[in-house]
């Protein structure tokens, strides 16, 4: 019996171990990643306060987030140009494509714009349990910061899967992803095409209908529009 027990005592050891590790290991980050950490494009169902219908809207990740484009819808609503953004995040620069006006235009310093496709750091996120969207597996959050909040489900690897927020001024909004691709994507995606030429920036956001507001898009997530 002692030679058993001498043996059985370190198996039990080390099976109580791996059990008391398990919780831990089986438990939600408190964050996600704050940006996808691998190249994918997700084409989201979009519809903004106000918006008589959702838009499909599709957004390019590169270089773990380091790059960003957001193609806009291909009807755009309220008079807006139909073109797509480039968002430099390392870099904190934009550029706006105008595809029928065969021009891009630099977003001056100063006009910040930001993506409801994206997380922040100031965010302050709660797990709620594990979900499914567009038939990936995803950890969905309450997310507060400021004077939003909104309800999120974000895969493991930083896609913002679908969302649902009112950001500061009482904006509303929901994104679902209709599709997920990953892999490789070429940089070119990420610049103006070639002949188009380069043109001033009207002298205030929004004017000549030119859609700033990354995807045109209010209350999704609340810390990344106006939130105070």
């Amino acid at each position: 019996m002692p030679a058993l027990r001498s043996t059985a005592l370190p198996t039990v050891s080390a099976l109580l171990a791996l059990v008391l590790a398990l919780p831990a290991s089986a438990q939600a980050p408190a964050a996600p990643p704050l940006m996808p950490t691998r190249d994918v494009a997700v084409v989201y169902s979009v519809q903004p306060q106000g918006a008589p219908q959702p838009q499909s809207v599709k957004v390019y990740f590169h270089n773990k987030g380091d790059l960003m484009r957001i193609d806009g819808p291909p009807n755009p609503q309220d008079g807006a140009l139909g073109g797509y953004m480039v968002m430099n995040r390392p870099a904190k620069t934009m550029v706006v494509i105008l595809n029928q006006q065969h021009l891009y235009m630099d977003v001056p310093e100063g006009q910040e714009v930001q993506s409801p496709f994206v997380l922040d750091a100031s965010m302050q996120f709660t797990p709620q349990g594990a979900g499914t969207v567009a038939g990936l597996p995803c950890e969905r959050y309450s997310i507060v910061a400021g004077a939003g909040h909104a309800e999120a489900c974000v895969t493991s690897d930083g896609v913002v899967l679908s969302e649902t927020g009112v950001d500061g001024q009482g904006n509303r909004g929901t994104l679902t992803a209709q599709s997920v691709s990953y892999g490789p994507l070429d940089a070119s995606l990420f610049a103006p095409p070639a002949g188009f030429q380069r043109a001033g920036h009207p002298a205030g956001p929004g004017e000549q209908g030119v859609p700033l507001q990354a995807g045109g898009l209010q209350g999704l997530p609340p810390a990344t529009h106006g939130t105070p």
